[in-house]
């Protein structure tokens, strides 16, 4: 059982059971998988179920938007934890594609906040060059152009000349 998965329903507070909680982790690995070389992890790995879930509980508004997608796969997808395990990556593209088609806004939520959670982990930014820290309040550190890479930016601007009428 998943140490994530256990803690959260020790509290009570998942919004799916631990089947629906294997589908989803399957989901997960087909949206964002580890990579080839296995450096950067996968959506599962980081948690991004556990930090969706949470988001859940804590906004009643996102959580009957997910309730509708999950009453769909409760209601027409066979989900015995088996069937899910051995199933095949193309057999479990299908599935999502009729969850993608029948609930459309629940498939969009799901699919934008596994990429907002994952890529706004600081372990995630460090495998691509950025900051391990949020970007607000400070920012990341941007090497500071060059006076020419400036002139080189602004000259499509200044090429243009200006758009606006002289009031003179």
């Amino acid at each position: 059982m998943n140490l994530g998965y256990f803690i959260m329903t020790y509290f009570d507070k998942y919004v799916w059971d631990e089947t629906e909680h294997i589908f989803f982790e399957r989901i997960l690995e087909e949206i964002i998988p580890e990579s080839s070389d296995g450096r950067i992890p996968s959506a599962k790995t980081i948690g991004v179920l556990d930090d969706l879930n949470i988001k859940l509980v804590e906004n009643n508004e996102t959580n009957l938007i997910f309730q509708e997608g999950l009453n769909f796969i409760r209601t027409s997808i066979d989900l015995s934890k088996n069937l899910i395990q051995e199933m095949s990556s193309d057999e479990l593209v299908k599935v999502i594609n009729i969850i993608e088609k029948n609930c459309p806004k629940f498939f969009e939520f799901f699919l934008r906040n596994t990429y907002m959670i994952y890529y706004s982990k600081g372990s995630i930014r460090s495998y691509f060059g950025l900051s391990t820290n949020p970007p607000h309040p400070n920012g990341y550190d941007v090497e500071k152009e060059t006076p020419e890479e400036m002139d080189v930016l602004v000259k499509p601007v200044l090429d243009r000349g200006h758009c606006y009428r002289d009031i003179n």
